[in-house]
């Protein structure tokens, strides 16, 4: 009786909007029985979901038609149901996204109820290892509204063991930007650890404000969180980048400012030089080995400007003898390769490295 009931949608011209509205309460009705039904009604109304004989109304009615199947499909763990319905919402959004927006694309945030979410992680967990349970979550997931996607955030605060949390990382990892929100609110969060994991997912999810939300996040006191921070931050390849690990200098520890030094040198660029400098001339707890590496980047710094900043270097008083000497020999092996030793016209560089010494 259930899946003849179907056979209004085999002309869509003649569909009343009465019939349609009864859909939800027949699947609930049937819900204990799922098999063939569920397969008729997810093609006939996907099918319906894309007519342009049917009028805005009755399309809303389609669309609240697909969400009750899906949820109910999810209360019976049937997900793949669930990413059929969400594949077709999608289909349409794509076919018009303007026209949409308060149909199809609001639904798909409702097509996973927040108690399915949390059997969705449970499976996840038993089957991390699958690539296709995984593909299939992931691509449920992406539609998710906040509140729901916020229950696995808080399971990934919450669990004790490291496979699962790595697990839980790289799934949160691929929701796309559903999931920045979340995130983005735990670089707050008063546990060390569960900063750390934001880092790691910002930088996954591949957050366009990914920059500005991290430079705050280098004065945690916890060295792994300065790490996810430095580490997201080094290879998120975007333009501005080395500004902000050159400001997280002082207060990055030790070893974290070594590898902050290398991504430096791996890209010297004159934007970096005024946060060089000012590295320099602040007191650091670092001492000299660091400030002499700091200069190193400095010298690597090819445009004139540099040149003038490791005059001001050798010459400050206030510095480690090591660090004054750094600066005049990068000089002088700058003025080597620019030509200086060989008889050549001084150059801008050397105009304006003389300009600064005189001044000094």
């Amino acid at each position: 009786m259930g899946c003849q009931y179907f056979s209004i949608f085999e002309d869509h011209a003649s569909i009343r909007i009465e019939e349609i509205g009864r859909i939800p309460e027949l699947l609930r009705s049937l819900a204990g029985v799922p098999g063939e039904i569920w397969i008729i009604a997810e093609d006939r109304l996907s099918k319906a979901l894309t007519s342009r004989q049917l009028n805005q109304l009755i399309h809303v009615q389609v669309v609240n038609s697909l969400v009750a199947l899906a949820r109910i499909a999810a209360t019976y763990e049937h997900f793949a149901m669930v990413r059929k319905v969400g594949a077709a919402l999608e289909e349409s959004v794509a076919r018009d996204a303007a026209a949409h927006v308060f149909c199809c694309s609001n639904a798909q945030r409702l097509l996973l109820q927040p108690s399915a979410a949390d059997r969705v992680v449970e499976i996840f967990l038993e089957k991390k290892n699958d690539s296709a349970w995984i593909k299939l979550v992931t691509g449920i997931l992406r539609w998710t509204d906040a509140s729901t996607l916020e229950r696995i955030f808080l399971r990934l605060d919450q669990e004790p063991l490291a496979t699962n949390r790595l697990a839980l990382l790289r799934l949160l990892g691929r929701v796309g930007p559903v999931g920045l929100s979340a995130a983005r609110r735990r670089l707050q969060h008063p546990e060390w650890y569960v900063v750390r994991n934001a880092c790691k997912l910002l930088g996954e999810l591949k957050d366009p404000e990914l920059l500005d939300q991290l430079l705050p996040v280098f004065a945690h006191k916890e060295e792994r969180v300065q790490m996810a921070a430095l580490q997201a931050v080094a290879e998120s390849r975007l333009p501005g980048r080395q500004m902000v690990i050159a400001k997280a200098l002082p207060l990055l520890s030790p070893m974290l400012l070594e590898n902050a030094l290398r991504e430096l040198m791996f890209r010297p660029d004159l934007e970096i030089l005024s946060a060089l400098e000012e590295y320099l001339n602040a007191p650091t707890p670092a001492g000299p080995w660091a400030m002499v590496r700091v200069v190193g980047v400095v010298a690597a710094i090819p445009q004139a400007p540099a040149a003038e900043a490791l005059a001001r270097i050798s010459l400050k008083e206030t510095l480690h003898e090591s660090v004054r000497k750094a600066a005049q020999e990068a000089l002088a092996e700058r003025s080597f390769r620019n030509g200086a030793a060989g008889g050549r016209p001084p150059n801008d560089d050397h105009l304006r490295l003389n300009r600064t010494l005189d001044n000094g």
